[in-house]
């Protein structure tokens, strides 16, 4: 199997930016960019996600036994990029709050918020998976995700122009 060809494949799903979050034993907040976060709606709704299992970050996630998810939304790139930075303090100049439920903390500003608390932590290949109870969330339906797809940032209407140009090429090319 061509594990490149399927990566690059996988790539060209567009999935939101998620900022994941939880707090250290020493009540340190911890966070991250992730865009593998996945909803699973039944009676008990959960949220999926998954790091690496070499992350500096996973003592923190396994101990804690909860985590927040904060959607970003269109506006937030900044945020993403800072998550994903290796610097100390990853909320620096970031607006944020604790979340009520289960005192995770949440982006303010971002698309939605969760808070939930692990039932199912395992590791699968070269990742840990961590699926939790939605606990707690709220979000702000005026908001467009800030989504990730063949390697960038995009919004929605540039997806749609994308998509639309694409046709228009197309068709040319078959009227050619």
């Amino acid at each position: 199997m061509d594990m490149k060809a399927l990566r690059n494949s996988l790539g060209r799903v567009p999935t939101c930016v998620c900022v994941v979050t939880t707090v250290a034993v020493d009540g340190t907040p911890v966070c991250m960019t992730a865009n593998s976060v996945l909803p699973v709606m039944s009676a008990q709704p959960c949220i999926i996600w998954s790091l690496g299992r070499s992350s500096r970050s996973r003592p923190a996630f396994e101990a804690a036994g909860r985590f927040g998810v904060s959607l970003l939304a269109e506006h937030q790139q900044a945020i993403s990029t800072q998550m994903a930075s290796p610097v100390a303090d990853r909320l620096a100049g970031v607006d944020w709050h604790r979340g009520a439920a289960i005192g995770m903390p949440l982006i303010v500003g971002s698309m939605a918020r969760f808070e939930c608390s692990n039932i199912i932590v395992r590791e699968i290949g070269d990742h840990v998976a961590f699926i939790g109870d939605v606990v707690a969330w709220d979000a702000d339906a005026n908001l467009r995700p800030l989504l990730y797809v063949d390697g960038r940032y995009a919004a929605i209407e540039r997806m749609a122009l994308d998509a639309q140009a694409s046709r228009a090429a197309l068709a040319e090319g078959l009227a050619a």
